[in-house]
């Protein structure tokens, strides 16, 4: 994750003085959690996830208990309004559940299809990528300009990394003393990744970005001109020794953790040489991370829709209809019942 954790006192000022900073690299993508199922009798059970993108912070859809995570699939169905949900009561949730479904359903036949509920959850995306957009172009740029130099958006995002009227003769942020340089050598290290994506989603070169390419900026997962950009940061926050190519050990560290439990390490390297490494070199090179960053042969909005009419569909035709998908109203939207549960199980967690 690219947000820095500080103690005391000072993470409050520092917060005030990064956010716009850190919402813009923390925003979620829209590239989310892939399993690739294998034939039965594999021992190695399922392909783990594409890596984390960078400064992506994303729900987790099966926890490592294989406990199920709601909150991965309010966020897959209702984009943005996900969060707006938990202040609801169920009976509210309920009906603006049952408006949401009149508007999947397409073809107006009272049910909804797999087909029906991947276009909605694909346009769901859409339209988050472009309120996420509209809300940091208006930000960014508040006199609405039609395009934006690099140096207004540093000057915005991170010119406190320079601004020496907030600094004492030690170069400390005056009333920030217990703040070490390593904090500010990581946000140096994101500003110069941005100042890179920036130049690559920047298509005509005059070095400003209109509304388009500032969506390409913030969003390099939504468009296919970014995608390399998008694998060289990602190989970048792996590559843990710098050679430009992963090796077992630098997968593992981001499938597993850094764990040393044999059997994790066993299925890691079962998982890497199998699916991996496609050219048998020992190696992830930028080619075979792309295959697994984004995968051309797997639809993530159909595997969700997929998942959603199974969790809710009682008679097995695969269609929802009203009553399924009411009587399974929680896998679809949040509430104040369900988020008290969610709650309660952290709080007990915690003790």
């Amino acid at each position: 994750s690219s947000r820095i954790q500080t103690s005391g006192e000072s993470e409050k000022t520092i917060e005030r003085k990064l956010n716009d900073a850190e919402e813009s690299l923390a925003e979620p993508t829209q590239t989310d959690e892939v399993i690739h199922h294998v034939e039965q009798g594999d021992d190695v059970g399922e392909v783990e996830p594409p890596p984390v993108l960078p400064g992506e912070e994303k729900p987790i859809h099966f926890h490592e208990d294989g406990e199920h995570n709601l909150e991965y699939d309010h966020k897959a169905f209702l984009g943005d309004e996900a969060e707006a949900f938990k202040h609801l009561t169920p009976e509210e949730s309920k009906e603006r559940l049952a408006s949401i479904l009149v508007q999947v359903d397409t073809d107006t036949d009272g049910l909804v299809s797999v087909q029906e509920l991947t276009a909605w959850i694909k346009l769901t995306g859409e339209r988050s990528v472009q309120r996420r957009t509209e809300i940091f172009w208006e930000r960014s740029n508040p006199e609405l300009r039609p395009e934006l130099s690099w140096d207004e958006y540093r000057a915005r995002q991170y010119g406190f990394l320079t601004d020496l009227r907030d600094r004492n003769a030690e170069g400390r942020w005056v009333g920030e003393d217990d703040v070490d340089s390593d904090t500010l050598k990581v946000y140096r290290k994101l500003e110069e990744r941005d100042r890179r994506r920036w130049t690559v989603a920047d298509r005509n070169k005059n070095t400003l970005l209109n509304k388009d390419e500032f969506l390409a900026f913030l969003h390099p997962e939504a468009v296919p001109y970014m995608t390399d950009v998008l694998v060289t940061e990602t190989m970048a926050d792996l590559d843990k020794d710098g050679d430009g190519k992963l090796n077992l050990k630098e997968y593992v560290l981001n499938v597993f953790g850094d764990t040393q439990k044999v059997e994790e390490w066993d299925t890691a390297g079962i998982q890497f040489r199998q699916f991996r490494d496609f050219n048998k070199d020992g190696f992830i090179d930028k080619k075979e991370l792309q295959a697994w960053l984004l995968p051309t042969d797997y639809d993530q909005n159909k595997a969700e829709a997929e998942h959603l009419v199974y969790e809710s569909d009682q008679n097995g035709d695969k269609l929802l209809s009203k009553a399924e998908a009411m009587d399974r109203y929680s896998i679809f939207v949040a509430s104040q019942a369900t988020n008290f549960g969610e709650d309660l199980h952290h709080h007990h967690d915690e003790l």
